[in-house]
């Protein structure tokens, strides 16, 4: 494990499966609508069912209902067709978003009054729908034919349609990022928050193809970058006039389909074999020592660098100490390296720094940071209102981790007893069970959530911290999506989980059980002793505060005198009535707060403001004061008296007889 080598593991991506559609109908009977009648489907129905209605009723199909054809608008859903053509009163639809009934939508919105009026007129006229010549008259009529040749569908399956299905539907398929969808020809017209996202024939003035050349402000894919080819099939398939399949219109995968890892994913560095690879020729021979070297060397050359000069002796003891144990060396160890003239001699500082406990603990922090390691989980909401969970036993992990490294543990073993030393046979316990604090020493929520939403975040991190810990992979980015970038899918997010889900939180001792009994008996004597002393406090609060509510008076008096018109000091005052200074102190603090705080003082601190006037008005004032505060004590024992019979009496109810 020096070093260590991670092992990355590649997870499931799904891929997409490509659903048929079938053509919309046309008019409310055989006969097609009028041009007139197109134009305003177009112009005021299309804009509408666009805005209001697709987000709910096209794929995901809400109340199986869709309204992306006209077909689906006849057919209806759960609660039967939404239109009947040339009676808007009997539509659903009408109804729906007129709101005067159980059924209103959109669901959160409402239609303006103009636009209820179009979808009543549009009704009323059949219900016309734009015939499929109509709908693609988009692409200017010298390119039409581009538009629905087989040549320019065959480009669009094998070059552009793997590009949206596999990269851009990520963002811009359900999840309509910016309002752009790439799963239909029709949703890159409209286009999103930017405007249409594609001119047919025009590739230069389409902001898709903006995006993905990289050249501007817009960039994309999001994090990564198109190859050469990509970008230009998707300018060559603009150029023809975004030809697109009439049997295909959409890239919605099909229900059940698996995700897929591309091979451009699978060919990714990180989920590739480990191999040795092949040792470049060097000139400077002399130089390079081992195939590390030559590697370093070949760049070097190549850039016409020339390797540094090798360190001094002193420098290289203080790198090597440095780097190893992250102590400077001492004048002694410096000294016997530079007399040391044997070949061997680096070879004999590096062992000895290996073989030093301060290598662990200088090693095994970089493993720390990794495990989120703390000693307390200051998220948590401590049962005993502290304001943090201690986690006692955490420098068990620590130290763990510092004889792992110290011992040379083999990495798969490392990895290994963190995530299941307890299930491990055949292992000491006390060589293995600290290691599982990697999992059990993560943060624990308490009551800051929901305990379904609670325990899913708990989860969570831990999914987190094992993926990208072991991985070096984002599976956590996968709880709500497919990931955008790696090849993992919510489906193995929720796979692994599961394996959290079916584990418990369990706290093993260290020690025999007669240690632990005898432990828990001294714990049990500090908890007892803990709660006399509590309750000796609070009797002794009580009585305290009994003595000196009795001398309210005398003390009022004597903050009088400091505060008042004698204006001594609060020790000659305490001194004169033989009262504590630290307790008069605080009365003067007090008695001077502001009267919105305390309005039974107003009478005192006009008093006061006045100039204190004479001691007779102001000792007269302190009494009447102490028999308010008196009659509140007295009254206030009295409560307490019949909580206590209440308490004792519903106590006597609960006890088991």
């Amino acid at each position: 494990m020096k070093p260590l080598f991670l092992i990355a593991v590649v997870a499931l991506l799904a891929g997409a499966m490509l659903s048929e559609f079938e053509p919309a109908l046309l008019g409310a009977d055989d006969s097609p609508p009028s041009k007139e009648q197109v134009q305003f489907f177009k112009e005021k129905v299309r804009p509408i069912l666009t805005q209001s209605c697709y987000p709910c009723h096209t794929d995901a199909a809400m109340g199986q209902l869709r309204l992306d054809s006209r077909e689906g608008l006849l057919t209806g859903g759960r609660r039967g067709p939404a239109i009947v053509p040339g009676d808007p009163e009997k539509s659903l639809l009408i109804e729906a978003v007129r709101q005067t009934g159980a059924l209103k939508m959109p669901l959160n919105g409402k239609l303006d009054e103009q636009q209820i009026a179009d979808l009543i007129a549009w009704i009323k006229m059949g219900a016309p729908w734009e015939q499929p010549e109509q709908a693609e008259s988009k692409v200017p009529a010298a390119n039409a034919s581009a538009d629905t040749s087989s040549a320019g569908e065959d480009f669009f399956e094998t070059k552009v349609r793997p590009i949206f299905a596999n990269i851009c539907s990520n963002c811009h398929g359900d999840a309509a990022t910016s309002g752009l969808r790439v799963d239909s020809r029709e949703s890159l017209l409209k286009g999103g928050s930017r405007g249409p996202a594609i001119v047919p024939n025009d590739p230069d003035k389409s902001l898709m193809i903006q995006a993905v050349r990289q050249t501007g402000e817009l960039k994309m894919p999001k994090g990564g970058k198109l190859t050469p080819e990509e970008v230009q099939s998707l300018t060559e398939w603009v150029k023809m006039g975004a030809p697109w399949p009439r049997s295909k219109p959409t890239l919605t995968a099909a229900r059940g389909s698996q995700f897929k890892i591309s091979p451009e994913q699978r060919s990714f560095w990180s989920f590739r074999p480990l191999k040795m690879p092949a040792t470049p020729p060097v000139k400077n021979m002399h130089w390079a020592k081992t195939a590390l070297d030559k590697i370093v060397l070949a760049k070097l050359e190549s850039q016409g660098i020339p390797p540094a000069l090798a360190a001094d002796r002193r420098t290289l003891i203080r790198r090597a100490t440095f780097d190893l144990i992250g102590l400077p060396p001492t004048p002694e160890e410096i000294e016997a390296f530079e007399k040391d003239k044997s070949p061997r001699a680096f070879e004999k500082v590096v062992d000895r720094l290996l073989a030093s406990p301060r290598y662990g603990e200088r090693w095994g922090r970089h493993w720390l940071d990794i495990a989120r390691y703390a000693e307390d989980d200051v998220r948590g909401l401590d049962p005993k209102g502290r304001g943090y969970m201690p986690f006692y036993g955490a420098y068990a992990y620590r130290d763990w981790v510092i004889k792992a490294f110290n011992d040379d543990l083999p990495y798969d073993q490392f990895v290994r007893m963190q995530l299941a030393g307890d299930r491990l046979e055949g292992q000491k316990p006390s060589d293995v069970l600290p290691a599982t604090a990697f999992l059990g020493g993560g943060p624990w929520l308490w009551d800051q959530a929901e305990p379904v939403q609670g325990r899913a975040d708990e989860r969570n991190e831990r999914i987190d911290a094992v993926s990208r810990g072991l991985l070096g992979l984002t599976v956590a980015c996968a709880r709500c999506h497919n990931h955008k970038y790696d090849p993992i899918s919510q489906h193995d997010y929720y796979a692994l989980a599961g394996v959290f889900a079916s584990s418990t939180y369990k706290e093993y001792p260290l020690v025999s059980e007669t240690q632990v009994a005898a432990w828990r008996q001294k714990e049990q004597e500090l908890l007892d002793l803990n709660e006399q002393l509590e309750e000796f406090t609070k009797a002794e609060t009580e009585q305290l505060a009994s003595i000196l509510a009795a001398q309210t008076s005398q003390y009022m008096v004597a903050a009088w005198r400091v505060s008042g018109k004698p204006k001594a000091t609060v020790a000659e005052s305490a001194e004169q009535s033989h009262l504590d200074p630290e307790m008069l102190e605080r009365w003067v603090k007090f008695l001077a707060q502001p009267p919105k705080f305390y309005p039974f003082l107003k009478d005192w601190q006009a008093l006061i403001a006045a100039g204190g006037k004479e001691e007779d008005e102001a000792k007269a004032l302190a009494d009447a004061f102490q028999r308010l505060v008196l009659r509140i004590e007295i009254a206030q024992r009295g409560i307490k008296e019949q909580n206590e019979v209440i308490k004792a009496k519903a106590d006597t109810r609960c006890t088991p007889q």
